[in-house]
């Protein structure tokens, strides 16, 4: 994956700086963020806290499917799940974090409706109602906008997880011969992760290359 890093620079009342990077998510596509102050970092591999986290909710049953691959820890087992992402916007502070996933159409599959990505979105939001260890979800999707994404829907969803409260915003959509999945998770009780978290996602352009 290529990356370039470059600084907007703005001034309103007080003069303030906007990180910009830009990836090669995929072949022939390339993802701009703006993240808006340092301490929100970017990874092609997953910071050590989510890997930790992660572990921590592989149980044995899952772990016999794993060894029959050659893993044998519950850390190695967090890692090869999060390799499925290509990358990572996080906050070592706050432990918010975006896993973003970009999929390939397979060979003969067509190009999904506008109509497939909306339920696609619907039942993210309901899975988490059924998700092991998740109680009291609350979820809701709607339509999103990203720029250089032919459709995109929005899932919104608050839940208690092991005891912890937390926030999710999911972007589900379609660019360039591409499914993408963008997976915010929040700890409830940051505010100002909120608007920043909101200031990533507006941020987020896609380009064919």
């Amino acid at each position: 994956m290529k990356k370039s890093t470059f600084l907007i620079l703005a001034l309103i009342f007080f003069p303030f700086v906007v990180f910009g990077e830009s990836f090669q998510i995929a072949p022939g596509l390339q993802l701009t963020v703006e993240l808006p102050n340092q301490q929100w970092q970017t990874s092609q591999t997953a910071p050590d806290f989510l890997v930790e986290e992660r572990a921590m909710h592989i149980h044995d049953n899952m772990m016999k499917r794993f060894k029959k691959k050659g893993i044998t820890t519950k850390k190695a087992a967090a890692e090869f799940q999060l390799k499925a992402n290509e990358l990572f916007i996080f906050n070592p502070q706050t432990k918010a974090y975006l896993e973003i996933d970009f999929s390939k159409l397979k060979k003969d599959e067509k190009a999904p409706s506008k109509r497939s990505i909306a339920l696609s979105a619907k039942y993210t939001g309901e899975e988490l109602e059924h998700e092991e260890g998740l109680s009291q979800v609350r979820q809701k999707s709607s339509k999103a906008h990203i720029e250089g994404a032919k459709h995109s829907y929005r899932v919104d969803a608050q839940y208690v997880k092991h005891g912890k409260a937390k926030k999710f915003i999911g972007l589900i959509g379609f660019a360039n011969n591409h499914w993408f999945y963008l997976y915010f998770t929040i700890p409830d009780g940051v505010g100002q992760d909120m608007a920043e978290v909101e200031a990533i996602l507006k941020s987020i352009s896609l380009k064919q290359i």
